[in-house]
């Protein structure tokens, strides 16, 4: 089992994603972050819940909108992560934001 904070199954992370995505637009200084930061990690969520939409309705799921979901997932994940790590490494952010983002905390003994 991992000890990832970013969820696994997609069903689990467009939810992570989007929680990560509208805490960060609404107050993205909590976080030590920029409004710019958080319109990159908008549009990082919104294509990829746009493209998770489309691939799991049974109207639109063709092979065509699984593979283009899952190259959105890599994406919202490579733009997401890095913010994640910056966040974690930030002392001024509290455990509190962080637990509300969905990140780990870690302990330090």
């Amino acid at each position: 089992m991992s000890n990832d904070y970013i969820p696994a199954k997609d069903a689990d992370f467009i939810n992570w994603s989007a929680n990560f995505s509208t805490l960060i637009t609404a107050a993205p200084g909590t976080y030590g972050l920029t409004a710019p930061d958080a319109v990159a990690i908008a549009a990082a969520d919104a294509s990829w819940a746009a493209a998770y939409t489309l691939a799991v309705d049974p109207a639109t799921r063709t092979p065509a909108t699984v593979a283009d979901k899952d190259v959105e997932r890599a994406n919202a994940e490579t733009v997401e992560r890095p913010y994640a790590m910056t966040i974690n490494a930030d002392p001024a952010v509290t455990d509190l934001a962080r637990v509300s983002l969905g990140l780990t905390v870690r302990t330090v003994h």
